[in-house]
């Protein structure tokens, strides 16, 4: 949660928002202007939360929340619908999304492409990418362009650095009612 993209005070409404500009008799001049923090920023962010997602690690998000739930068995019921609904935010993660792309090659290609959600791209980037060179992956991205890249990216860091928060903060206020046993 230290890292530069966490901390920013919009991190909310990252990759959300995008600014139509249509050109009144110049339709040519119309655009789709979408921000993001700089790539350094959204990169360090997608390493640190990564062992989140890697089963060998000890942070990986499921063995955290079925501590969770065990050290708050004994929790009310508001704390164990917060625990209920974090497991199956992070169970679904994966498979969540916002946006699909399908990158045609060909004019013959347009009924046949395959589609690609935002978080299938982030992993391909995330792996194929960032961290490692898997060819596969490199090879399912090869024609995304790199700005689509970069905001699924964006969106998979983000949601994983808020689902962070959310459970830290269920922690935190298990703490403060004294509803989270010791081990």
């Amino acid at each position: 949660m230290d890292s530069k993209i966490a901390q920013r005070a919009d991190m909310a409404t990252l990759g959300s928002t995008m600014n139509v500009i249509f050109t009144v008799n110049r339709p040519n001049l119309s655009r789709i202007e979408r921000e993001h923090p700089p790539i350094e920023e959204i990169e360090q962010g997608a390493s640190r939360v990564r062992p989140l997602f890697l089963e060998q690690e000890e942070v990986h998000h499921m063995k955290v929340l079925k501590a969770l739930g065990l050290l708050s068995k004994d929790a009310g019921p508001p704390h164990q619908e917060v625990v209920k609904q974090l497991r199956q935010a992070w169970r679904s993660f994966p498979t969540s999304s916002r946006w699909g792309l399908a990158v045609a090659t060909a004019v013959d290609d347009f009924g046949t492409a395959p589609f690609r959600s935002d978080r299938a791209i982030a992993w391909d980037w995330l792996y194929g990418d960032l961290l490692h060179a898997d060819p596969d992956r490199r090879q399912r991205l090869r024609h995304v362009p790199d700005t689509e890249r970069i905001m699924a990216g964006l969106l998979w860091v983000k949601d994983a650095i808020l689902l962070t928060r959310a459970t830290q903060q269920l922690i935190t206020d298990l703490e403060q009612t004294g509803e989270l046993r010791s081990p």
